[in-house]
């Protein structure tokens, strides 16, 4: 605790840190609202992010079923598209990373423009044709590129000396999934999906207008309190080189989504197997969203109570559950109760990580090494769409997500072993 009389002091806290000038019961008021302005712009950004998260993803395998793409083809340009994303993502982080002044916000400017101009353009002339499916992989790669974005936001504000509640704007943004979620899933039920890139627009026009929004509160705040050895990132393979354990966790989020991604992506071809259809499907995923919400919103005292390695354990046992319990429903009903490890497994991991890697990664690495984390899962999903893809095909629903029931198991046992001990 400071003297009464101290200029300048450091608060800390289990999940951030303030810093306060001169009289501490101003400088803690204005903080507060810091912090409420920066949680409810990154809000909106996570927001309208899984809102049109819903529709380049969620519903990519109905857009490309009704344009008659068979499951393996289908499989092909979601794997296409996700190494896109995987490439460009950490390209992005990166030069964030080596450019702490450049406005993060105006990185998201040209990939949120190209995508709309993308799904304008297959809006008008999507066919069942090569081009088509070069075009969607490309408006994906772009929409998981953006990810990168998204997260150095976060970064922004730790870096920058201001709180953020993370679990609630992540709970924000799994509340907002819920919306186009249900919506599509009527919507598609009344006229063919082919329309999905005019609803992608509409949401990608919202999300543009967010990003510019965000930017006017995050500008700025990057090189707030950068130190001079936290600024210059280490090059890819010399920093994967440095943490061994984090490399290894990396190897084992490749592995892990496996099973994740082979419900997921095709997740219409489980529903339909159990007797639903594109309603049900839209409203089993707003389900899925709802139950991450409180886990999000309770993250922090979660993490006052437990420490973040062991929340994260925790979250990959639910993951492994979730695949094999899927694996194993026949009807609508239970197919609804395999939700309920939304929140334990996905959920639960989605917060915990940002802090995991906040917490071993120099900042100066802190965009590369958030980034790479999301490619390694992007990379799962590209592995998951040509094997599931394909499976499907071929063999049962059941047969398919029992195999990426065991994939997963591997990579949960991998990811695992590169965990550090982080209070």
């Amino acid at each position: 605790m400071p003297n009464a009389d101290a200029s300048i002091y450091i608060e800390m806290s289990s999940d951030s840190f303030v810093v306060v000038i001169q009289n501490r019961d101003i400088m803690l008021a204005m903080t507060d609202r810091k912090q409420k302005s920066f949680t409810f712009a990154f809000s909106l950004v996570q927001a309208t992010y899984w809102m049109t998260a819903c529709a380049v993803l969620s519903y990519a395998v109905i857009y490309l079923q009704a344009l008659s793409f068979s499951n393996f083809s289908i499989g092909i340009i979601t794997a296409f598209g996700r190494v896109l994303g995987s490439l460009s993502g950490p390209l992005i982080a990166s030069y964030l990373d080596s450019h702490p002044r450049f406005p993060t916000a105006r990185m998201n400017t040209p990939l949120l423009l190209a995508q709309v101009a993308l799904f304008a353009l297959l809006q008008f002339f999507g066919r069942n044709n090569l081009i088509t499916g070069m075009f969607f992989a490309m408006v994906a790669g772009l929409f998981i590129a953006t990810n990168s974005v998204v997260l150095r936001f976060c970064g922004d504000c730790a870096v920058g000396g201001y709180k953020l509640n993370y679990g609630v704007a992540r709970g924000i943004g799994s509340l907002a999934f819920i919306i186009p979620s249900v919506l599509m899933g009527i919507l598609f039920k009344r006229i063919p999906a082919t329309y999905l890139p005019a609803v992608g627009i509409i949401l990608l026009v919202l999300q543009f207008a967010v990003n510019v929004y965000a930017g006017m509160f995050f500008k700025g705040q990057r090189s707030v309190s950068l130190q001079e050895d936290d600024i210059g990132s280490s090059p890819l393979i010399k920093f994967l080189r440095e943490d061994p354990m984090f490399t290894r966790l990396l190897i084992g989020t490749s592995l892990l989504f496996f099973g994740y991604y082979s419900y997921n992506i095709f997740m219409i071809n489980v529903v339909r197997n159990v007797g639903g259809d594109t309603a049900i499907m839209g409203i089993i995923s707003g389900v899925g969203a709802a139950i991450e919400i409180p886990f999000m919103f309770l993250f922090s005292s979660l993490r006052k109570k437990w420490k973040i390695s062991t929340l994260l354990t925790l979250s990959i046992i639910a993951f492994s559950l979730k695949v094999f319990i899927t694996a194993m429903v026949s009807t609508i009903p239970a197919l609804f109760a395999t939700q309920i490890l939304q929140g334990f497994g996905y959920a639960l991991f989605a917060a915990a990580i940002v802090e995991y890697v906040s917490a071993v990664i120099p900042k100066r690495n802190l965009a590369k090494g958030q980034s790479l984390v999301y490619t390694m899962e992007m990379l799962s999903g590209v592995l998951a769409s040509l094997v599931a893809g394909k499976l499907y095909d071929v063999t049962s629903v059941k047969t398919t997500l029992m195999v990426g029931f065991s994939v997963t198991v591997i990579g949960a046992a991998v990811f695992i072993s590169g965990i550090k001990k982080v209070k």
